[in-house]
């Protein structure tokens, strides 16, 4: 199996508020979601491998909790993030021969954006 073919582009959209994707499709990619709460739900999503690799399974996972199993033609789950910050996922693909080197992104998670613009005036 070849581990570049897992994804050619992951993709994450929050369910709440999404920010912009930065880098090529190959390397690490990072997001960035302002969120005004926690936890945040954020819907991980893949490109199918082709055919050829008999893929049975995707294994998606974020920092260090449990991996969760996605069976095809599902290419997506629903991660909730518990904190602000910086959070790795990743996705491998997994077939009758092993599990492929992982596909990552980095999602960071932030408060909310400072307001434009204050200013004072004289009040009466």
């Amino acid at each position: 199996m070849r581990p570049s073919t897992i994804a050619k582009t992951l993709a994450v959209l929050a369910l709440l508020v999404a920010g912009a994707v930065v880098g090529p499709p190959w390397s690490t990619r990072v997001t960035i979601i302002r969120a005004q709460t926690l936890p945040v739900n954020v819907r991980l999503s893949w490109d199918a491998n082709p055919p050829a690799d008999n893929v049975t399974s995707y294994s998606a996972q974020m920092d260090a909790e449990p991996a969760v199993t996605v069976t095809p033609p599902a290419l997506e789950t629903i991660l909730a993030v518990k904190s602000f910050g910086s959070h790795t996922f990743r996705v491998s693909a997994v077939n009758v021969w092993g599990t492929s080197a992982p596909a990552t992104l980095t999602v960071v998670i932030a408060p909310p954006g400072p307001p434009a613009n204050p200013r004072a005036t004289r009040a009466p």
